[in-house]
């Protein structure tokens, strides 16, 4: 993997569920909260940037507004990027511009301006230093962003395409009607992809996209042999289809700098959910899910979780297992979950009065915290 620079903090002002918000990153994040906490915002604000970060990579900036006045930027296009502009501005508010702004680890920092409606602009600080070419920019930038589009099931008839329009459908709405040509024309991966597909869906296998000339235009097809008997994927069940292309957009961004999931809960079933997690922690990239799931929840490592609260100024990380049954109740989930956490550990120490606080102490220096998600120990509380 590249030595990628990361992000370390995101802030919000006056943005889409945000008043005021900020967020500290690490390697691994899992979003939680309830419906409207403002989860998704985060994401949203995220693939913004990954489309200006990619205009930014290939053109000069301009003369644009910011918030001080006149200075170098890039326009953003946002209806090229699928999310919704009509809420833009925290409640609707148009009367004073949103900010949303990108801290990353060798200091620098990337602001989304959006002073109207239907109009954002990035403006990169490299501590200072005028950026006047694409490549000065992706030398202190060096941190792209991929991400999980909205997925769908694929298309009966799939044209061939030109290789742009494939490169284009790994950051769109278009991703599932272009499933065949991002592997048509990006197939470097695809043994990975092979090989990852029959770990994860025992018995199933898929082939590489085939032309058929048969027609005016050329179609694309790719067959999924099952107990010998090949058949399009198109005629594979919607589940299959789903994972198949969850499993693309990993391995087509495994060397990027950060990877965004929104709420992969909402295709998969539960089994599949807990072996997305496992797929992405070795994955490479820094990691970003956001998700309402009590299987993603309980498969993560306590302080992975992030409690996302609109009505919050800062962002807050689950410290103690002890604090995910106030989580579970938020969602709306009975679930215990130090049952849970035990029910997946090989050994339990049960401890009462001050034994737990100094055997606690312990174990975090080991590694593990309270009930610990490793799976060969556990220290619970008795009392």
């Amino acid at each position: 993997m590249p030595d990628y620079h990361h992000y370390v903090n995101v802030s919000f002002h006056h943005f889409k569920a945000f008043q005021t918000f900020s967020l500290d990153l690490r390697h691994f994040n899992v979003l939680i909260g309830p419906n409207n906490a403002g989860k998704s915002t985060v994401l949203a604000a995220f693939r913004i940037l990954a489309a200006a970060m990619r205009r930014a990579a290939s053109r000069k900036p301009e003369i644009v507004r910011g918030p001080t006045g006149r200075t170098h930027g890039y326009p953003v296009d946002l209806a090229s990027i699928s999310v919704a502009e009509e809420n833009i501005f925290h409640n609707y508010d148009d009367h004073e511009p949103a900010t949303v702004t990108f801290r990353v680890s060798n200091g620098n920092t990337l602001l989304l301006y959006f002073p109207e409606a239907g109009t954002c602009y990035l403006i990169a600080d490299a501590q200072g230093r005028r950026i006047d070419s694409p490549s000065f920019f992706r030398k202190q930038f060096n941190c792209p962003i991929g991400f999980v589009p909205i997925l769908g099931p694929v298309e009966h008839i799939e044209h061939l395409f030109e290789k742009e329009a494939a490169r284009l459908a790994l950051f769109n709405y278009r991703a599932a009607r272009n499933f065949r040509n991002i592997w048509y024309h990006y197939p470097e991966r695809f043994d990975e992809f092979r090989e990852m597909l029959g770990q994860t869906w025992p018995g199933m296998d898929v082939e590489r996209p085939r032309i058929d000339y048969s027609h005016d235009k050329p179609r694309l097809h790719m067959f999924c042999p099952e107990e010998r008997i090949p058949r399009e994927i198109f005629w594979a069940g919607f589940g299959f289809q789903v994972w198949c292309q969850m499993l693309t957009h990993l391995i087509q961004s495994r060397d990027l700098s950060l990877f965004l999931i929104d709420e992969p809960d909402i295709y998969l079933h539960s089994e599949l959910q807990r072996q997305l997690l496992g797929l992405i922690k070795g994955l490479g990239p820094d990691i970003i899910i956001a998700t309402h799931s009590t299987e993603l929840i309980v498969e993560a490592e306590t302080d992975d979780l992030v409690l996302i609260n609109k009505q919050a100024k800062k962002a807050n990380r689950i410290r103690q297992p002890s604090q995910l049954q106030g989580v579970f109740t938020t969602l709306g989930s009975n679930l215990n979950p130090v049952l849970t956490q035990l029910a997946k550990t090989r050994k339990v120490v049960f401890v009462e009065g001050q034994d737990f606080q100094i055997i606690g102490r312990f174990a975090r220096k080991l590694g593990f915290d309270g009930v610990s998600s490793r799976r060969d120990f556990a220290i619970v509380s008795a009392e």
